[in-house]
């Protein structure tokens, strides 16, 4: 099983996983992803899950409040363009990709689950060393990933 926990605040999301084997082993920090879009920062993390797809199931815990509204039943992607079409009146189509990106990611997954979450430690932790770092770098818009301790990359 792999969970990620998901912590949004102030403008920018963090993310982080850990994979637990079937021995019951956990690896953890196998995601770090850090964006100002939640939407933008969940399709990043779930394609760097799909690396290391060994699992059947995903579990995720957030505190965002637009990622659980979205992924809540049923799951719609809200058009972006409109047409007139006669015969079937206004017609939508597009979205926002990185919703598209995610569906795309979770179809990855036999099972997968979103919950709240008032507390996220770990994650806490990760915003936290981000948000220092990036400090001396405002208006950083791409979503950076966490090589290891202290090391982003891509912001």
């Amino acid at each position: 099983m792999i969970t990620l926990g998901i912590f949004t605040a102030d403008n920018l999301t963090t993310i982080t996983g850990a994979i637990e084997q079937m021995d019951g082993q956990t690896e953890k920090e196998i995601v770090g992803v850090a964006c100002a879009d939640p939407f933008a920062a969940l399709a990043a993390a779930l394609a760097d899950c799909r690396m290391v797809k060994a699992q059947t199931m995903l579990r995720m815990y957030t505190n965002d409040a637009q990622l659980l509204k979205f992924l809540a039943p049923p799951i719609s992607i809200a058009p972006t363009q409109f047409k007139e079409i006669k015969g079937w009146g206004k017609v939508g189509w597009g979205g926002n990709l990185y919703q598209w990106e995610i569906l795309h990611g979770l179809f990855a997954f036999d099972r997968w689950q979103i919950r709240q979450a008032s507390k996220l430690p770990g994650t806490e932790i990760i915003y936290h060393e981000y948000r220092n770092q990036t400090a001396a770098r405002p208006g950083a818009t791409a979503c950076a990933r966490r090589l290891y301790e202290g090391v982003w990359t891509g912001a």
